[in-house]
């Protein structure tokens, strides 16, 4: 995320911090954040109402986490928090077009915006043929180890290439992004080479001066179908030539650097071999790929950015005619809706994305004990007497006890953790007056 939303976000004259707060937020007129930040969907569509906000989401991985896939125990519980802020965006933005099908169902407010380097901060060391005939080639795979997987697929084709007389005189075999807490995936592969130390996410790309050939196997799966095609353009910064899945076929968003698809399994062996083979065409081929990668328009990147601020600002909220929802609350389906006034079929058609909705719960009795609701924002009934949108309730004394506001969302998604907020009432304000 640091070279697809830092790099051209700054060209707009963003601001960037770690942490939201209302401090924070109050003056800016859009929030564009990405899955890292941890401000709950509740506290965000209180900052549209106080501040008159919209809130841009960029997503750069897929929303389907392999079961397999190193750390999807602790991924997946973190999709239901991706979608619930999908929904919430006023505008959200994605690297691929396969990503588009899956944020569709949360929201339809959606542009493809893919990922691109800005080159002129990357100057690659110039070497003569001379010199880079008088060192080994090195040849090798990087990342983190949740590529643990796509590597696997090869190993036994590594084996073998590392194993061949002329690659061992002639070559060395690398493996970039190694980290102490993962040394459990990495150990498998420590006796194909040596490790390189993963860097922070603002020297990571100096990795790949490492480099000449990099493998870049992806198994075949929703999540690297949807991945986009950084990588490449990551090699494209030290001239890195990459052999590539032949999955990178599909996507769009892949750049003609140079890179060489992997037609069957053996071409992991034959291809590195046959590039190692012939110094002087990889040599010719490494900076012609150098030419190619900085004759990339990064700025129409930031065009493109700007564009979405652009249609960001024209969103305009769906009103409906009423906003007053009921739930009764049950043990066996504490979820059951049942609509008294909005009568609203679909999701794209409820007000979910711009507004909270008031909703009603049922509660046996006041005093009851343990029961959380949906939220624990309740207030008792009389002191909300007052508000206009409460006459319905008033003129139809159905015995409700609390009031809280919360997105009506479809079932899966109706989930807010939240405990408490000081602008509760500010909010309730501005919803019911």
């Amino acid at each position: 995320d640091y070279h697809r939303l830092y790099t051209s976000l700054k060209y707009i004259g963003a601001d960037f911090v770690d942490k939201l707060d209302t401090n924070v937020v109050r003056g800016y007129d859009i929030l564009w954040i990405n899955r890292n930040c941890v401000t709950s969907p509740a506290t965000l569509s209180l900052w549209r109402e106080m501040f008159g906000l919209k809130i841009v989401f960029d997503l750069d991985d897929s929303l389907v986490i392999p079961d397999h896939y190193p750390g999807s125990q602790k991924m997946k519980p973190l999709v239901g928090k991706v979608v619930d802020r999908l929904i919430e965006a006023d505008w959200v933005v994605v690297s691929t077009k396969d990503l588009v099908k899956e944020v569709l169902p949360y929201n339809t407010n959606v542009s493809v915006i893919p990922n691109r380097i800005d080159y002129k901060y990357f100057k690659c060391k110039e070497e003569t043929f001379k010199e880079f005939s008088q060192r080994k080639i090195r040849v090798g795979f990087i990342g983190a180890f949740t590529h643990y997987y796509d590597w696997k697929e090869i190993k036994g084709w590594m084996k073998t290439l590392v194993s061949n007389p002329y690659f061992k005189e002639n070559c060395e075999f690398v493996m970039g992004g190694y980290n102490d807490t993962a040394k459990e995936y990495w150990r498998d592969f420590a006796d194909l080479g040596k490790f390189i130390k993963s860097l922070s996410v603002n020297e990571y790309l100096r990795l790949f001066q490492e480099f000449d050939i990099i493998l870049c196997p992806l198994v075949d799966n929703q999540f690297n179908r949807a991945k986009s095609s950084l990588r490449v353009l990551e090699a494209g910064t030290h001239n890195c030539v990459c052999i590539l899945d032949s999955l990178y076929k599909d996507k769009s968003d892949c750049p003609d650097l140079g890179h060489i698809y992997v037609n069957k399994d053996k071409d992991w062996f034959d291809e590195p071999l046959r590039l190692v083979q012939n110094r002087l065409n990889l040599w010719q081929l490494k900076n012609w790929t150098g030419i190619k990668a900085r004759q990339l328009d990064f700025q129409e990147i930031v065009k493109m950015r700007k564009e979405v601020l652009t249609n960001v600002k024209e969103v305009k909220k769906i009103e409906t005619k009423y906003d007053i929802y009921s739930i009764r609350y049950d043990d066996k389906q504490p979820y059951e809706y049942k609509d008294y006034l909005n009568k609203v079929k679909t999701v794209q058609e409820k007000s979910w994305r711009f507004e909270y909705n008031v909703m009603l719960d049922v509660i046996p009795k006041s005093d009851t004990k343990g029961w959380m609701g949906l939220m624990s924002w309740k207030f008792p009934l009389k002191t909300l007497i007052s508000k206009k949108k409460l006459e319905y309730i008033l003129n139809n004394n159905e015995g409700y006890d609390c009031i809280v506001l919360c997105k009506h969302l479809n079932q899966p998604y109706l989930r807010f953790t939240e405990k408490q907020h000081p602008g509760f009432m500010y909010l309730f304000t501005q919803v019911c007056k």
